[in-house]
């Protein structure tokens, strides 16, 4: 599978401005981007390493996310540099790219054990 650096767990939460200050301030993960939009807030963090890790405001997200127990709170993102030639590989065994309301292109998937994994395209 063809990616580019921008692969990350997200975490979706109800807490949104505590996540963000204690994987920010108190473990001291550097900013890489951030967004705070009417209908959508969250910020892209770089742990240790190549980790990355993207918090999701849940009350923001249109339509508005459900976290659940934390064990569900998680889901990969993975960037692909090419999503229409992933999609093509798939032979109809995917559902297509979707616009998302930033403009990008998403395809959303499960892994056998139901862990939601967002195939995005990487934006360049």
């Amino acid at each position: 599978m063809s990616q580019v650096g921008g692969s990350r767990v997200a975490l979706i939460t109800n807490h949104f401005d505590a996540m963000r200050a204690f994987y920010a301030g108190r473990l001291k993960f550097a900013e890489l981007e951030s967004w705070d939009r009417p209908r959508a807030r969250g910020v892209i963090l770089q742990g240790p390493g190549s980790f990355r890790l993207e918090i999701l405001d849940a009350t923001r997200e249109s339509p508005p996310l459900e976290p659940g127990p934390p064990s569900m709170r998680a889901h990969l993102v993975l960037e692909l540099d090419d999503l229409a030639g992933w999609y093509q590989d798939q032979q109809g065994e995917a559902a297509p790219p979707e616009e998302t309301s930033w403009g990008g292109k998403v395809v959303l998937l499960e892994d056998p054990d139901g862990t939601p994994v967002w195939l995005r395209q990487a934006q360049h």
